[in-house]
C-alpha cells in the first residue's frame, strides 16, 4: 500500500516538473496573451485657432468599442444593447461576438464620448472600449484646403 501510494506522488510529482520545466514557458505565453492587449495610443491633437482666436479645428473624445468573444457571458444581452446603442443590425453583432478564433474583435471605432459611456453603464462583459480623439471642424469646409480638412 505504501508503495502504490509513494508510485502515485512519484508520477504527480514527474507531471509537476514536466509542465513547470519542460513546458513552463508555453503555458506562460498563452496565459499571457489571454490577458495582455496591444492598443495603439494616438496622442490627442491640438486646437486650431484664427487670428481672432475663433476655433478652426479641435478634437473630441470619442471610442472605439473591442470585444473579447470568449469573455461574454451573457450574449444575447450583449447584442441587445450594442445593436441599439451602435445602430448595427442584431446579426452583424452576433457575427463578430461568435468569432472565437480571435483574441479581440473591433465593433465599431470612433463612437461619441455619451453612447461610449452608456456601454460602459451598461457593465457588460467581454466589451472593451478604448478612448481616442477625432478631429472635428465647427465651420465644416471653411479653409478646408488650408487645414486639410477630410471628410472623416
Amino acid at each position: 500500500m505504501i508503495i502504490s501510494i509513494t508510485f502515485l506522488f512519484l508520477l504527480i510529482f514527474i507531471r509537476f516538473a514536466y509542465l513547470q520545466l519542460v513546458v513552463g514557458k508555453e503555458y506562460s505565453m498563452r496565459a499571457q496573451n489571454q490577458w495582455y492587449r496591444d492598443l495603439p495610443l494616438k496622442a490627442k491633437r491640438g486646437t486650431i485657432y484664427d487670428t481672432n482666436g475663433n476655433i478652426i479645428v479641435d478634437s473630441k473624445d470619442v471610442y472605439t468599442i473591442y470585444a473579447r468573444p470568449v469573455a461574454i457571458k451573457d450574449r444575447a444581452k450583449a447584442t441587445k444593447i450594442l445593436s441599439q446603442l451602435l445602430d448595427k443590425s442584431e446579426d452583424e453583432i452576433v457575427a463578430k461576438l461568435s468569432n472565437y478564433k480571435v483574441g479581440e474583435v473591433t465593433i465599431k471605432k470612433n463612437v461619441d464620448y455619451e453612447i461610449g459611456r452608456a456601454i460602459v453603464e451598461s457593465s457588460l462583459n467581454g466589451i472593451y472600449l478604448a478612448l481616442d480623439s477625432a478631429r472635428n471642424y465647427p465651420n465644416a469646409e471653411l479653409l478646408a484646403q488650408v487645414i486639410g480638412f477630410t471628410n472623416a
